[in-house]
């Protein structure tokens, strides 16, 4: 299946984009999705466990089970002042 991806504020700036396209094994969660983009992206690998995850504009948590299309938007935290 193809999914993609959205990367925000320091993630996409980490990763170097903000909007990319990944290919999963049918049944993949967003779980394996980060590991893939881990892979790809080694500089997010301390980044990841922290984020919050959207699929198509709704939160989900990490072991939900993605579609093919689906939008995947990884959230940083946010802080302010």
């Amino acid at each position: 299946m193809r999914i993609q991806i959205r990367f925000f504020a320091s993630l996409a700036d980490r990763a170097g984009v903000r909007v990319l396209e990944l290919s999963l094994a049918d049944g993949a969660s967003i779980t394996d999705a980060a590991a893939a983009l881990v892979a790809q992206f080694p500089s997010l690998s301390g980044d990841l466990h922290r984020v919050a995850f959207a699929i198509n504009y709704a939160t989900a948590p990490a072991g939900t089970i993605l579609s093919d299309g689906d939008e995947l938007a990884f959230l940083p935290p946010v802080s302010g002042g």
